[in-house]
């Protein structure tokens, strides 16, 4: 780094993979720890001291992420399914089932909902993978937990639609129902 001042800075990269660091995902990041020397001394070792430290801290992973993900037939799988058709389930599937369309509410998120589609270049009601409508209509694919999507609201089911299109769009896996994606 060079910097226009009269004050010394060292720098040091480090390049780590996350399945290195216990995370059962191979993501490739870059870190650059920069510190003020004492008295100047460019040839200070703490970077090295930091990238030690960092290296005595790798914990590889022991497990693939195919063996975290649970079978349809796992009880917890089953537990899961039969408290969204359990009494709390049924109550949020009946309030989102009262819901007019999403398109025609005036919403507070509807115009980000358009955004993020025209953005990918989809129609507003292009509903390729859900095929929600007003009143919890939708049609979804065998390998949706129709429990788990009668719970959400249209706008939720609107950027699953959303989702999957960027994903073909850029040929890419995304998780459908990542939070940050949702606003």
């Amino acid at each position: 780094l060079v910097f226009d001042s009269g004050v010394t800075y060292c720098t040091k990269i480090l390049k780590v993979d996350t399945k290195n660091y216990g995370l059962p995902q191979t993501r490739m990041r870059t870190y650059m720890f920069v510190w003020r020397p004492d008295g100047d001394n460019f040839r200070d070792d703490l970077g090295d001291f930091w990238s030690a430290i960092a290296t005595h801290l790798q914990s590889p992973v022991r497990h693939s992420l195919e063996a975290f993900i649970l079978s349809c037939d796992h009880d917890i799988v089953r537990v899961f399914r039969e408290a969204l058709m359990g009494p709390p389930g049924r109550a949020t599937t009946r309030a989102v089932f009262m819901e007019h369309d999403f398109w025609e509410s005036g919403h507070a998120d509807l115009k980000h909902n358009q955004l993020a589609r025209r953005a990918i270049g989809q129609q507003d009601l292009a509903r390729f993978q859900t095929k929600w409508g007003p009143f919890g209509e939708k049609h979804v694919p065998p390998h949706y937990w129709l429990e788990y999507l009668n719970c959400q609201d249209q706008r939720k089911v609107d950027m699953l639609d959303i989702l999957h299109a960027s994903a073909a769009r850029d040929a890419e896996a995304h998780d459908s129902n990542f939070s940050s994606y949702f606003w």
